[in-house]
């Protein structure tokens, strides 16, 4: 419940890298919320990132068993929890819009970790974190007696029937469970099911996190004396600028190898949305702009391509437009150094979904960025077309696009045109998307064959139109637009 602050002293590194942690998790049971995933599937997702991050302790016992953790990592566990949490509730205390945020992700976080729990552990917290024992009902109380059918009107068991399964709650603290008519009420008390305390144990951690939010807030001249601690947790709270590197780039197999007469197949296939305008607009007018090219540029280096590679795909492209020597000393720089070997020497990583979505809105003939966000409506709809989408289906994913919910419209877009198919990380980032639609289109093919329907073939059909992107030409802005 987050009752102590840390006293422990550590580095700024790891002062960084405990909230970044935390932040990760928080944002992926937002995505995950936003996308309506199913909740034990959220709750498993959870506990593996917690556990990897080692940031969190489950009240599950099974599941802490299934940890095979020792002591002294159950402690780190614990430690790592705290002070992440204090650091992320600093960072998002400044503005009522942070604290919203924080306050709903750490209240989701905490629902999570008491799914299952068993109810000792519930109303041990409830008397340990918020020094409150609610009255147990007996079979002798006279209430019990008289009301008994309207208290346990909602428990279809015979076995939930008893009077020790329920607890006398002042109406104040159940107000949830009243609204929604889960309770029996009289006198101004609630009489609560013990599987019902987590709603109640929630509400005081909404209220008490809440509350130390703008306790916080107070503080913050203090706090930010410092100023490399202002700045890092200035930048903390801009958590939808960070890249969490959600989705892990790794190097391509020899056998899971793009080769670079396989990209039209596919940028047809396989190829999100972001990416596949890109690479029409690239085969049509045999141009990009620089971010464009950027974007690009990186997602085909992250399919495996070597820079020998991507040189020669550009090359070819934009040669039909000038001579070799003006491209090499135009574009040339750019792909050596998108693989490192200019300039800083840095090894580019593709861009993901939040990188893309903050890219400036494309002028005149530039088409980079996410379409969800840059399309207006039609053309939005003919693209989804080229993916096999059905009216219906093209609803659901634009009634996500007009909620500016734009990676979850693209992880609809996935579902609905690879049905079943594992969606890890899509709509978190492009690379996801493509290999997932590839690993797809691979098992479709491997079925097929173990039915004996037919012999693998080169060619599956994700969605049932013909594969044509509608590349939409910016509209004009206006200068006092800018």
């Amino acid at each position: 419940m987050y009752v102590e602050p840390p006293e422990n002293i550590i580095s700024l590194h790891e002062f960084q890298k405990l909230a970044l942690d935390r932040l990760q998790v928080l944002k992926k049971i937002e995505f995950m919320n936003d996308a309506n995933q199913d909740h034990q599937v959220i709750k498993e997702t959870v506990i593996k990132m917690t556990k990897a991050h080692r940031i969190a302790v489950i009240a599950d016992r099974n599941v802490l068993s299934s940890f095979s953790m020792t002591t002294e990592e159950r402690k780190e566990f614990r430690v790592n929890d705290n002070i992440s949490h204090f650091i992320c509730r600093l960072a998002y205390c400044r503005n009522e819009e942070l604290r919203k945020w924080f306050l709903t992700q750490e209240a989701r976080l905490f629902n999570i970790r008491l799914q299952d729990a068993q109810h000792e552990i519930i109303q041990g917290l409830l008397k340990d974190q918020c020094g409150i024992s609610y009255q147990v009902c007996q079979e002798s109380d006279e209430d019990w007696q008289i009301f008994r059918h309207q208290i346990t009107f909602k428990q279809l068991k015979l076995s939930d029937q008893i009077p020790s399964n329920f607890v006398k709650v002042p109406f104040k603290e159940a107000i949830s469970l009243v609204s929604r008519r889960a309770v029996f009420l009289h006198l101004g008390v609630a009489y609560v099911p013990v599987k019902e305390l987590t709603t109640i144990l929630s509400a005081h951690f909404r209220a008490k996190v809440s509350a130390e939010l703008v306790k916080a807030y107070k503080f913050w001249p203090e706090i930010i004396k410092d100023e490399r601690i202002q700045r890092m947790l200035i930048n903390l709270s801009n958590h939808s600028a960070i890249d969490f590197n959600i989705y892990e780039q790794k190097a391509p197999t020899d056998g899971d190898k793009i080769k670079l007469s396989d990209l039209d197949y596919y940028s047809r296939k396989s190829f999100p949305p972001c990416m596949k305008s890109l690479f029409t607009v690239l085969r049509n007018k045999h141009h990009l702009k620089h971010y464009g090219r950027l974007q690009l540029g990186l997602f085909i280096k992250g399919l495996g391509l070597t820079m020998e590679e991507a040189y020669t795909f550009w090359k070819q492209e934009f040669c039909k437009n000038m001579d070799n020597d003006k491209f090499e000393k135009q574009y040339g720089y750019n792909i050596r150094h998108n693989f490192g070997k200019e300039g800083k020497k840095q090894d580019y990583k593709p861009w993901n979904c939040q990188k893309i979505l903050q890219q400036t809105t494309p002028g005149p003939d530039e088409y980079h960025g996410c379409p969800f966000k840059t399309f207006s409506e039609e053309p939005l709809r003919q693209m989804l077309s080229s993916y096999g989408l059905k009216p219906d289906d093209m609803k659901v994913v634009i009634d996500k696009r007009r909620e500016n919910l734009h990676q979850v419209a693209c992880l609809r877009l996935y579902e609905l045109s690879h049905p079943n198919g594992v969606s890890d990380n899509v709509g978190n980032h492009p690379n996801a998307f493509f290999n997932s639609s590839v690993q797809y289109i691979k098992d479709v093919e491997k079925n097929k064959f173990k039915r004996g329907i037919t012999a693998p073939s080169t060619e599956v059909v994700v969605g049932t139109a013909p594969v044509e992107t509608v590349i939409e030409k910016p509209k004009d802005v206006e200068m006092d637009q800018i």
